[in-house]
């Protein structure tokens, strides 16, 4: 059975507030995504900026292109949301379908961008990666004696 209907006037109530909400409501259909560019943007810098940081001090090349991963992901996301805010100010005609396609890749986006970035910082930072030096040191020392013995 469907839900009973409205009193009169709480149905009319309800249409006039949403009449008159929907200035506050197409703003922040812009501002919402526009803060989500912001925080992306400067997402990609800081996966950028420790990108270069793990490889001027690591020069490791795995975790280096986790890092530039997280950092695409972020900025190809931040550029997801610059298309939706476009299309929420009518600036440029967006397809609706295409424009919910674009945004479920952002979410895609952000999950692997998230992704990466935890897989670099654990890989820099763990033990794994000190156990993984501990053995090709070891390596080192079994296949060139002569450097075992100047430690």
């Amino acid at each position: 059975r469907p839900p009973p209907p409205l009193p009169p006037g709480r149905a009319e109530a309800l249409l006039g507030w949403v009449v008159q909400s929907a200035p506050a409501l197409q703003a922040l259909r812009v501002a919402v995504p526009a803060l989500g560019l912001y925080l992306l943007a400067s997402l990609a810098r800081a996966d950028a900026k420790r990108a270069r940081a793990e490889w001027r001090e690591k020069k490791l090349r795995s975790t280096t292109l986790l890092f530039w991963l997280a950092a695409m992901c972020d900025a190809v996301d931040a550029l997801i949301h610059a298309i939706v805010v476009v299309a929420h100010l009518h600036v440029v005609h967006v397809d609706h379908h295409a424009l919910h396609d674009l945004e479920t890749y952002g979410v895609y986006l952000a999950m692997c961008g998230f992704a990466f970035m935890v897989g670099g910082e654990i890989a820099s930072n763990n033990r794994v990666g000190r156990g993984i030096r501990a053995v090709t040191e070891t390596f080192d020392h079994l296949v060139h004696p002569e450097h075992a013995k100047a430690h």
